[in-house]
């Protein structure tokens, strides 16, 4: 049996589970090596050239934000690129010296390396070799990750991923630990792999306030433990260190944000006498913390660049919410859409794993017996953490969608500790106990699960496709071939990463949409472009420099509309709706210059139409060019 197999073997099995993790996710470009990377994969690749060519990225990038550009380090972080940048010249030193290639596998790579934090957390749970090994092949398999971890979505969410998983493993191995110097181990490497996280992935910080509210439950459910208390003074420590040491954090003082303060209340009931008192006592403690870090977080300045989520956020969950220009955006991205349960449970998210792992949970409910025995009045807590965060992050997933590539690696864990809980009732230990004959016929279901789940996995990326839009990149071309080397581009934020790596044209906005400067120009450049003269356009390029106006095709009609500023919107009710549903425009609802730029071609003076191809329309300023 694999439970007992040495560990020459798991370590082997491991292996080739990363290999085939890696290699799935590189078929899209074993396909279509000729594959592009579009939208913020164009803008990461374009900071990862930068690494590769100079060790480290610009401190402004020139290319965005123009005509000043943009202090990289306040707004994103950038650990993914010197990764990447060190990979390029490690895998150089072997004959590998195509960057665009290495780049690639470096995103195939992290996102088939998940499988070791996964076997890991599973192992934490289960010790168990067998559960650790079916967690990290699900883990690899799992729709919901591989949709956001193939080659050619080269963005954060791979290395993103795998640093979460380390930094929950980590958090499992310092809950389940009964020794105490082991235990202060773990839980230091739970707070360094959440430093890390946040390091290349801004989502990572969705992780802190779960593990924050769980803490906080487990505390009134029963006296702080050693295990909790060194688990969750690790994370608060690793995450202070990264607000004060990481530069977006830095910047925006995100240790003074409600977020933060309220984690850092927490952490300090957990470490006080009171956290060993009674009930009472700590659930008091615990609700003036709380009041405490809101309240200094009201008092004290800090960024808030993230509040269209928010207020996107509040939306979705049906709360009333006025809406920005900014937040109706938000709701409009597809990535920030809501996950059906036809999508979560589908081919494209859990895919046959979900039904896998209902059965499999029934069958263990039906036998009444738990993956492991509990040994003391903390043996919960890891499973306890785990059934928290699968919990959550199922609901954060219904809510965005994007979370789903979160959200798998947890699913796997769970899978791993299903996988131990059935196999010791299918093979029990004592020759006393009879085997579990549901027990057996469950994991069988698991198994055929998982096999499904990799033929949908495979099906997904013989589907994936990485092409620029034949008549785009024309116009493209046209701006890279046609005008001047500093020539500033003004045109819709969904364009403007590519802009700026396929054309090396620098942009007033792109699709860095909390960056301050974006967020005041998207309302603006709408607000222009549904006027019914020319002039507001003209003057906003004056005014920041734009040399020349890249129209998109009427598909792009619907998100101009809804980025234009609220004074405008209950004016522009009636186009939004029929544009939304295809209609007819009304001749005053025709009379916006951007209605004949996209749909005829017009030239509103004193623009010239200067490049046509499929919709896709240049316009110049001809004191400009």
């Amino acid at each position: 049996m694999l439970w007992r197999a040495p560990r020459w073997l798991v370590t082997a099995l491991l292996a080739l589970i990363v290999v085939g993790g890696t290699a799935l996710r590189l078929v899209p470009f074993a396909s279509d090596s000729q594959g592009a990377f579009l939208g913020d994969a164009a803008f990461h690749i374009r900071m990862a050239g930068e690494a590769i060519a100079h060790g480290v990225v610009p401190a402004v990038d020139l290319m965005a934000d123009a005509p000043q550009g943009r202090d990289l380090d306040r707004w994103l972080p950038l650990g993914w690129y010197p990764v990447v940048g060190a990979f390029h010249h490690a895998m150089a030193l072997i004959g590998f010296r195509d960057p665009r290639t290495n780049a690639l596998v470096a995103q195939a790579l992290a996102g088939g390396l998940v499988a070791l934090p996964v076997a890991l957390a599973a192992f934490a749970l289960t010790r168990r070799r067998d559960a650790a090994l079916a967690a990290a092949l699900a883990a690899v398999v799992l729709p919901a990750h591989v949709h956001r971890t193939w080659c050619f979505w080269f963005r954060y969410e791979a290395i993103g991923t795998l640093t979460i998983a380390a930094h929950l493993a980590f958090g499992l191995l310092a809950l389940a630990e009964s020794r105490p110097r082991a235990r202060i181990a773990w839980s230091a490497l739970t707070g360094l792999s959440l430093i890390a996280a946040l390091a290349v992935w801004r989502v990572a910080f969705m992780i802190p306030p779960l593990e924050t509210a769980f803490a906080a439950l487990a505390l009134i459910v029963a006296p702080a433990s050693p295990r909790l208390r060194a688990w969750f003074l690790g994370v608060a420590a690793g995450g202070t260190v990264a607000c004060l040491a990481i530069g977006y954090l830095r910047a925006q003082a995100f240790v003074f944000s409600p977020i933060w303060l309220v984690t850092l209340a927490v952490a300090l009931v957990v470490a006080s006498p009171v956290a060993r008192a009674r009930r009472a006592s700590r659930t008091a403690a615990l609700v003036l913390a709380v009041v405490v870090g809101v309240g200094i977080a009201w008092l004290v300045p800090h960024g808030r660049q993230y509040v269209n989520i928010v207020t996107a956020t509040f939306r979705k969950m049906g709360a009333p919410a006025g809406l920005t220009p900014m937040s109706r955006v938000a709701l409009s991205i597809e990535e920030l859409a809501g996950s059906g349960w036809t999508d979560l449970f589908g081919a494209g998210g859990l895919s046959w794993l979900a039904a896998g792992l209902v059965v499999a949970l029934a069958a263990i409910a039906w036998l009444g017996r738990s993956a492991r025995r509990a040994e003391g009045n903390d043996e919960w807590l890891a499973g306890g953490l785990l059934a928290w965060l699968a919990g959550t992050l199922f609901a954060i997933t219904v809510l965005f969608t994007r979370n789903k590539v979160v959200f798998a690696p947890v699913v796997a864990i769970g899978l791993g500790w299903a996988t131990a809980a059935l196999a010791r009732r299918a093979w029990p230990e004592s020759p006393r106990t009879p085997p579990a004959g549901l027990a057996r016929v469950a994991l069988a279901v698991l198994a055929l699960a998982i096999v499904g789940t990799t033929v949908d996995a495979v099906q997904l990326v013989r589907t994936r496709s990485a092409r620029l839009d034949a008549d785009f990149y024309a116009a493209l071309r046209w701006l890279t071939d046609s005008t001047p080397a500093d020539a500033i581009v003004l045109s819709t934020w969904e364009r403007g990463y590519e802009i700026q790596s396929w054309a090396g044209r620098r942009t007033l906005v792109d699709g860095l949409l909390e960056d301050d400067l974006v967020q005041e120009r998207v309302p603006a450049i709408a607000a222009a472009l549904l006027q019914p003269s020319g002039d507001s356009l003209a003057a906003l390029c004056r005014r920041e420099g734009a040399h020349f106006v890249l129209v998109p095709p009427s598909t792009y009609m619907l998100a101009l509309l809804q980025s234009a500023p609220n004074a405008m919107q209950p004016a522009l009710a009636s186009t939004e709706a029929k544009v939304a549903g295809a209609q007819p425009l009304a001749p005053e609802e025709a009379r916006p210059i951007v209605i004949g730029m996209m749909v005829l071609g017009t030239s509103p003076p004193p623009f010239t139409l200067a490049f046509e191809q499929g919709g896709w329309r240049v316009y110049a300023l001809p004191e400009m060019r």
